[in-house]
C-alpha cells in the first residue's frame, strides 16, 4: 500500500437489526379492536395471542354459516393506489368466507381451512380509492369439507402501497373499482 495515498474513512454499515425497509401498509386494522356486537353476526367473538402475530388476533366461532359475519370499518385520507389485503390465520376449524368491500363482491369464497395452524395474506382488490370510510365484510358461506368448524381467525386488514410507478404512470386511477374489482397478480 503506498504511504501517501489516503483512504477516506468508510461509513459504518448498521447492523442487520438495525436494518428497516419504510413500511408500506398504509392503513392497518386490527381485527382485536373489533369485538363489539355491531361488528359480527351470530356467534362468539373473542382474542387470541397466537406466536403467529405481534399482538392478539380475532378468533370468530360461529356455530353455522347462516348469520355468521365480521365488519371492519377502513379510513382512507388520500387518493393513491392501494391493495386491499388481510392478514388472518388457518386451521383445521375454519371456514369458507366472501369478502365484500362497501358492498362489492370481491373474487370467490377464500377458504381458510388447514389441518395446520398458520398465517396467510389474502389480497383482495388493487384500487384508487377516493378519501372516506369503506367497510370490509365478511360472509361465512359454508366450510371445507375437512374442517371441523366454521371459525376465522384475523389479524388485520390492510392498505399497502403500491409500487411508485403506478403512482406515475396514473395506471388505472380513472377505473372504476366498484364496476370491475380487480387484483394484479
Amino acid at each position: 500500500m503506498n504511504p501517501n495515498c489516503r483512504q477516506a474513512a468508510l461509513p459504518r454499515v448498521p447492523h442487520a437489526r438495525e436494518r428497516r425497509l419504510p413500511s408500506l401498509e398504509r392503513v392497518t386494522v386490527y381485527a382485536r379492536d373489533f369485538t363489539g356486537d355491531k361488528h359480527h353476526g351470530t356467534g362468539r367473538v373473542t382474542t387470541q395471542q397466537l406466536d403467529l402475530y405481534d399482538g392478539p388476533q380475532l378468533l370468530y366461532q360461529p356455530d353455522q354459516p347462516a348469520g355468521a359475519w365480521l365488519e371492519f370499518p377502513l379510513e382512507v385520507t388520500k387518493s393513491e393506489p392501494l391493495r386491499l389485503l388481510l392478514r388472518l390465520t388457518k386451521s383445521y376449524d375454519f371456514g369458507r368466507y366472501q369478502v365484500w368491500l362497501d358492498g362489492v363482491k370481491l373474487g370467490e369464497p377464500f377458504d381458510a381451512y388447514s389441518p395446520k395452524v398458520v398465517d396467510e395474506e389474502l389480497h383482495l382488490l388493487d384500487f384508487w380509492p377516493e378519501p372516506g370510510t369503506y367497510t370490509v365484510r365478511l360472509e361465512c358461506v359454508g366450510r371445507n369439507p375437512a374442517s371441523q368448524g366454521y371459525f376465522l381467525g384475523i389479524e388485520s386488514v390492510q392498505l399497502r402501497e403500491r409500487r411508485p410507478r403506478v403512482v406515475a404512470w396514473g395506471h388505472e386511477k380513472d377505473r372504476d373499482w366498484r364496476q370491475e374489482p380487480i387484483l394484479h397478480r
